[in-house]
Parts: C-alpha cells; sequence; structure tokens
C-alpha cells in the first residue's frame, strides 16, 4: 500500500472512531444494573446509577470496544480538593494523581468555584 493510500486509510479511521465515540446529549441518571450497546455506538442508557456493591452487565453488541468510566461526583470531588490544590501549585501532574476531577471541576460550577477560590486562597499564603 503506497504512504498516500495508507494516510487516507488512517485518516478515515479517525474520523469514523471520532464519530463514533462522540459526546452528545446526556439524559439524567437512570437506576439500572443492565446496560445494553446496540449497533450504535453508544450505551443506553447514557447516565446510570447503581448503589455500591451493585454488579452492572454491560452488553456491547458493537463491532468496536468501548470502556465505561465512573464519574467523580461533588463529595468525592471535595474530599481530594485539598490535594488537587497542592499538586497543582507544586508544580506536579495532579490530572495524574486524581484521574477524572479535572472533567468534574470542568462540568460542576459549584466545585469549580470552590477549587477557584482554595487555590487562590492557599497560592496566597
Amino acid at each position: 500500500m503506497s504512504p498516500r493510500r495508507a494516510a487516507a486509510v488512517a485518516a478515515s479511521a479517525v474520523v469514523v472512531l471520532a464519530a463514533g465515540c462522540g459526546g452528545g446529549e446526556s439524559g439524567a441518571p437512570v437506576a439500572t444494573t443492565d446496560v445494553a450497546m446496540a449497533k450504535s455506538y453508544r450505551f443506553e442508557p447514557r447516565v446510570t446509577e447503581a448503589r455500591a456493591g451493585s454488579t452492572v452487565t454491560w452488553t456491547n453488541q458493537d463491532n468496536f470496544t468501548h470502556t465505561v468510566t465512573p464519574e467523580v461526583g461533588c463529595d468525592a470531588c471535595f474530599a481530594e480538593l485539598d490535594r488537587y490544590v497542592e499538586l497543582e501549585l507544586a508544580g506536579e501532574d495532579a490530572d495524574a494523581a486524581l484521574p477524572r476531577l479535572r472533567a468534574h471541576l470542568e462540568g460542576c460550577p459549584a466545585c469549580r468555584e470552590e477549587h477557584d477560590s482554595l487555590r487562590a486562597l492557599v497560592a496566597g499564603e
């Protein structure tokens, strides 16, 4: 295969994968322990809630491998916020040390405000 053809195939694959795994509207959480993925590139329901200790069954009937990542809630964010800010101000990789916290901060105005206030307070000491 020529380099030009290989580049075109690779670019097409990236577009297909990005289109299939892209975001979209997320609905309200649904309490369930059964989540399925038909050939639609999305799990349905998109957002689920399960009690701690429950077993959740994810059925993937799609042609691609997908992952499920738990979200960080406000309680977990608040519990780790001091450490996160300390790592940031020390020049450490806070996102690597506390994965998914940045995504929560970006999506939660209340926690983001708490982060910004704490960071300003600690940085000003």
